[in-house]
């Protein structure tokens, strides 16, 4: 034999044993696969809303682009003032937008917009205050929702819950497969806030008669959740 073909049979004779160990292995690997379980289990609870957030916006025109930027600013300074005199409301002003008016692709204007953001647990007198500033503001949306101190203090409770749910589910499957017990493989905590309610105008709109906006929080729904995998012992 010729040394390349002596060198070619001994690598020959290295790997062979490799390749017979597989099918061993890929077998041991699916016996585990076949014995797991995969679930999600999720526990909800219903609590009030307590934080009510609205956005009121100036909107005005000028051809003059510096003209308009200071009477937007002296209108929101001015309205920003007003608000922070109601101490259960939380007030900032938001984003400002500036773009053109055009017809006929020339330039015939400027219009501005700036928001303000009002947030209070307390929606009556956020309602209240949302009608005085009427006469200087338009209403843009408001949205009720859960406040994370609230939903913080609900969190615990909730993950006890979702794991005794865990638990019940875990020991079901066990018990009507015939196995004497499970291991968890692994284990994921899922929470979730609830998604505002909101009151969307396409357009902002004007109060009438410096009334207070009408407006019920309701309420939300908080959600926990377990993803598991558990291996059934037999």
């Amino acid at each position: 034999m010729s040394l390349p073909n002596r060198r070619l049979g001994l690598a020959l004779f290295f790997l062979l044993p490799s390749f017979q160990l597989l099918p061993f292995s890929a077998n041991a690997d699916e016996g585990e696969t076949l014995n797991r379980i995969e679930f999600n289990v999720q526990v909800q609870r219903e609590t009030q809303n307590d934080l009510t957030t609205a956005v009121m916006v100036v909107e005005k025109e000028n051809a003059d682009s510096a003209a308009l930027a200071q009477d937007v600013n002296k209108t929101m300074t001015e309205a920003l003032k007003q608000a922070k005199t109601q101490t259960q409301v939380r007030v900032r002003s938001g984003n400002y937008r500036s773009y053109p008016i055009q017809d006929e692709r020339r330039i015939t204007g400027w219009r501005a917009e700036q928001e303000m953001i009002l947030e209070s647990e307390d929606a009556t007198a956020l309602h209240r205050l949302l009608g005085i500033l009427q006469n200087k503001l338009l209403l843009r949306s408001i949205a009720y929702t859960v406040s994370p101190e609230r939903s913080a203090a609900l969190e615990d409770g909730l993950t006890a819950e979702a794991l005794d749910a865990f638990k019940a589910r875990a020991t079901l499957i066990a018990e009507r497969l015939g196995a004497k017990s499970y291991d968890i493989v692994q284990l994921r905590l899922d929470g979730a806030m609830p998604p505002p309610m909101p009151i969307m105008r396409a357009q902002a709109m004007r109060l009438q008669d410096s009334a207070a906006v009408a407006g019920e929080p309701g309420t939300s729904r908080l959600t926990s959740g377990v993803q598991a995998v558990i291996r059934l012992k037999y």
